[in-house]
């Protein structure tokens, strides 16, 4: 069924808009709402059950996973953190309280409607303003080494002062 294959190649959690624009009808999603094959997580966002909880909880709070927690969850070295590190959307809201660090403000890239996760891009801008120098500095090298970043694009894009100085030191 096509909402099954939308929502499997969105790691389980989606936006019902995006399943909707991908040709999923309304009547297939009630039909397996009430089933049970899926849930809503809140208005306009459904989930498979066994979908990352992660993604699932970013869905419900209406965050990004963004910052150290995002490049964790790309297998970049971090030093970890107690909270989730989480982008608020553009509109200034979060829709329940929550035990994360948020980061207001935009992202150096444009980011997706529904994104759950950010780039690696803006994870790594957010890192830089958000993170002491040198654990900073680790997270971007890490980044180059796996090849996940084009150095000659980042360096084009308007990143903070941190982040630029990190981008001139890095090896």
């Amino acid at each position: 069924m096509r909402l099954f294959r939308e929502l499997k190649a969105r790691h389980g959690v989606a936006a019902t808009d995006d399943l909707r624009d991908a040709g999923v009808t309304r009547h297939d999603l009630r039909r397996a709402l009430a089933a049970g094959t899926v849930v809503r997580l809140r208005r306009g966002w459904v989930a498979l059950p066994g979908a990352d909880p992660m993604l699932q909880r970013a869905a419900t709070l209406g965050v990004t996973i963004t910052c150290v927690t995002r490049a964790e969850r790309a297998g970049l070295w971090t030093f970890g953190s107690s909270d989730p590190h989480v982008a608020a959307p553009s509109n200034g809201r979060v829709l329940a309280e929550t035990a994360a660090h948020v980061h207001w403000g935009q992202p150096v890239a444009p980011r997706p409607r529904h994104a759950l996760e950010d780039s690696i891009v803006n994870a790594l801008g957010y890192a830089a303003a958000c993170q002491p120098y040198e654990k900073a500095l680790v997270v971007w090298e890490s980044a180059a080494r796996k090849e996940l970043i084009d150095r000659d694009i980042v360096k084009r894009l308007p990143f903070g002062p941190q982040a630029r100085r990190i981008m001139t030191e890095m090896r």
